[in-house]
Parts: structure tokens; sequence; C-alpha cells
């Protein structure tokens, strides 16, 4: 249900932030005018004035400091670290409207710092309580997120433990897409026609659409147009019956060495998505199948870079591209392709020295360990595990627990790491930083000229 209408719940948590807001500013005038106050009492008239003033403010600087992004992963710190930063802009420009719309009153600076202390701690206590009760949904199967895993070994395991003892995070992982079939016990490997369908049916788990999971489209559909006809239709796939032998030439290009990667994965996408083999969900298979092309051939063996975040924003140019490999003009679908493949490879070689320098001050904030402690080896290993519990930070390590156990509380002092299950027993730490680096650069990505993205929502698929 959460899942099915997440705008939903970020308008209704906005609407819960302004209220809060709106009270705390009538507790700051009740607190400093009748609570052990002497004097003449100004009329409350006056300061109902700014309440609209305040919520238009609020709302601004709320959205812009992101406060409604999906954050499974996020730190509670530096969520509350945005909450106050926030509320700081919005007491700075209540401040500057008071001075040039409202000379002719005159409001006490106090009740400003007490509504401003007031409205930081109070939207602050009540994301906790909203993100631990979305925990608790999640650790009892709720509000879930469905993932795959590209890419095996070593590293691909990791993500798995550390989702594995993340329940609350509330992400199930489908399977893992990779060259080989090195899958952990109880997670499926995915790949060839069978396995793609198993893919697209875990994705609408739980959905009202679940019928339509893994289920090649036995009709005709299209993209645009009305409901009734394909007349004025942007997009006509392939019809239903040349579907399965054109997916079982595509799987087979796919295996194929003899061209080059980038070219490859370009040409995989684009003709998945002419395909358009589902009646819905095209899009996030066809993604994926450009990762596994990638990792395959040995470009990526390690990480997946975000070209379908690039390609998205540039929505329009996207499409263009596609429609230019159904005419046939390949050269253009591959020139969109390598540029966004080029800023997404440009912007991670940016989050590698990111993460270089956030390591360093990891070490300044540790008071700079000795090279051959367990507290310094722990802060080399956090980019690639940023979610640590004692058990595997000792196996990463290869010390005891009990040394394991030292560099974590180290850490944790000093800021480096932060406890994120609220357990005695059981707890796991995240670094703090990465997490926000990384929605860094999706919105980087996403925005390359610094600019305003230009996604949209995916049209709905019309069928007859």
């Amino acid at each position: 249900m959460l899942k099915a209408h997440s705008r939903f719940f970020e308008h209704l948590t906005l609407a819960a932030d302004l209220m809060l807001i709106a009270g705390c500013w009538v507790l700051a005038y009740m607190v400093r005018f009748h609570i052990h106050y002497v004097g003449d009492v100004p009329p409350f008239s006056d300061y109902a004035l700014q309440l609209l003033p305040i919520l238009v403010v609020w709302g601004f600087a709320f959205r812009a400091f992101d406060l409604y992004r999906p954050s499974r992963l996020s730190s509670r710190v530096s969520e509350w670290l945005d909450v106050a930063k926030a509320s700081t802009l919005g007491v700075l420009v209540l401040v500057a409207i008071m001075t040039f719309v409202f000379r002719g009153y005159d409001y006490s600076r106090l009740v400003i710092v007490i509504f401003w202390a007031t409205s930081v701690a109070a939207v602050a206590f009540s994301r906790a309580v909203f993100r631990e009760a979305l925990r608790v949904a999640r650790r009892h199967g709720y509000n879930q997120r469905y993932a795959v895993i590209v890419g095996g070994g070593e590293p691909a395991a990791e993500v798995l433990r550390v989702l594995r003892r993340r329940p609350d995070v509330g992400i199930h992982v489908l399977g893992m897409l990779s060259d080989k079939n090195e899958a952990p016990d109880g997670v499926r490997w995915l790949g060839g026609i069978d396995d793609v369908r198993a893919i697209h049916r875990r994705l609408f788990e739980g959905t009202r659409d679940e019928r339509l999971g893994g289920a090649i489209r036995q009709k005709q559909n299209w993209i645009g147009g009305s409901d009734y006809s394909a007349y004025g239709a942007e997009f006509i796939p392939v019809p239903e019956a040349e579907i399965l032998p054109l997916l079982e030439d595509l799987c087979a290009f796919m295996e194929r060495d003899d061209l080059p990667a980038i070219a490859q994965a370009a040409l995989v996408h684009a003709q998945f998505e002419t395909i358009h083999p589902f009646m819905d969900g095209n899009g996030r298979v066809g993604r994926s199948l450009v990762h596994v092309v990638l990792r395959r051939r040995g470009l990526a063996p390690h990480y997946v870079p975000p070209i379908s975040v690039a390609l998205a924003a540039n929505a329009d140019g996207y499409v263009d591209g596609l429609t230019a490999y159904r005419e046939q003009r390949f050269e253009d679908w591959m020139t969109i392709f390598v540029h966004a493949t080029a800023a997404s490879v440009a912007r991670a070689r940016d989050l590698c020295s990111e993460i270089g320098a956030l390591q360093a001050e990891w070490r300044k904030q540790a008071e700079r360990p000795r090279a051959d402690s367990a507290a310094a080896k722990l802060i080399t290993l956090l980019p690639l595990q940023p979610v640590v519990d004692v058990r595997t930070a000792a196996a990463a390590l290869k010390v005891s627990d009990e040394a394991a156990r030292q560099a974590i509380d180290r850490l944790a002092r000093s800021g480096v790491l932060q406890e994120v299950t609220g357990r005695q027993r059981g707890r796991s730490w995240e670094c703090v930083g990465l997490f926000a680096l990384l929605d860094d650069l999706d919105r980087a990505v996403a925005m390359p000229s610094g600019g305003s993205p230009t996604r949209r929502a995916p049209r709905r698929r019309k069928t007859a």
C-alpha cells in the first residue's frame, strides 16, 4: 500500500511537517508571553500574520533540502542536520520578511529563537518516529522494494549480506545477474528468457498488476494513442507472435564477443525496448540487461555506472534515440548512449575522489589511527562495506571479535560510524556520509549542467 501510494505519503508528510511548524510558532508565542512574563502581552493576531509566510517559506526550504527523498539507507543524523539547515534557512528568510514587509510590527527575537529550536526538535523527532514505524513495517514484510544484484563474487555477496542483516531497509533481492552461475544459497541466478521472466514476475509481486508478472504479452500493445485504438500512437512494438523468436535471438546476441561492449549494450537495450515483451515493466528489465552486458564483457566488473540515470536525465533525447534505432539510424542512438555512458563514468570518477576525501576526513575524526590498527583498516574497508557488525568486521579484517569491537567503538565515538538498529544485541553500524555521496551522484548525473532534470513519468501502455 505504501509503495502504491508513495506520492500521497510524500504530500502527507509535508503537510504533517508544516502543521508541526505552525504549532511551534504558536508554542513559541505562548512560552514567551504566557509563562512567567511580566508586562503587556502583544496580541496574538500580530503573530498570526506570520503563519502564512512561515508555511510557504518552510515548505520551500524542506523541498530545497530534499527532505522527502527515499531514504532507506540514509543516516538519521544526516536527516536531522538537513532539518536543522532547512529551519535555519527558513528563520533567516522569515526575519527578512519581518524586517522589510512587516515594518510596523515589533516581533520578539526570543520568540524567533524559541520557534527555531522547537521546530527543529519537533520535526526531527516526528521523522524519527515515522522512520522507526516504517522500519518495523518492513521487518514484517510491508513497504518492500525489489532489487536485482548485478555482478558476482565477494562484492555482490557482501551486498546481499548487508541487505539480509537489515530487514528494516525493506529491500528484497530477486536474484543475481552475472556472467557466471555463482549465486549464494537461497538466491536465484538470473539469465536467459525464463529467468528474465522470473525477474519481471518478482517485480510485480504484491502489486495490483501481479497477474502480469512474468507473462509474455499475448496481444498487441502500443504507447500513446487512446485506450481503444493505436491511431496516433508514438510507438507500436512487434506483434506478439514474434516476441519469443526475437528474445531468443537477443539472448544469443548478448553472448557475442566480437563487437565493442558499449555498442553491444546499447543495441541490447534498444532491441529489448523495441520488442517490448511485457505489458509493463520493460524499462526496468531493459536497464538491467545493459549492466549484464558490461559486466560479462569485463568493462564494469566491480561497479555499475548509473547509465540509466543519465539517459533519464534527457528523456526526450532518450526517446528520440530509441526512435532513431527503430528507423535504423543506429549511429544516432549510439551517440546518445555513449554520451550517457561517458557522463555516468565521469561522475563515477568524481565519486572515487570524493570517497577518498571522505576517508581522509574519517581518519582525521578518528585522530589518525596507526596504519596497521584495526580502526585504520576498517576505514579503508568502509566504502566497500558501508554497513558492518562485529562479526563481519572481524572476518573482513582478519582480527578477533574483540579487536573488531574496539575498532567499531572507536569509529563510533569519533562520528565515523553510526549505530542503526537501536538494539542492544545484534547491532550494526553504517558509515556517516557515504550514502549522501551516492545520493549526490544520482542527482549530479540527472542534472549534469546544474539545472533541473528533464525526467518524465513513462506513459501508460495501451492495449487492445
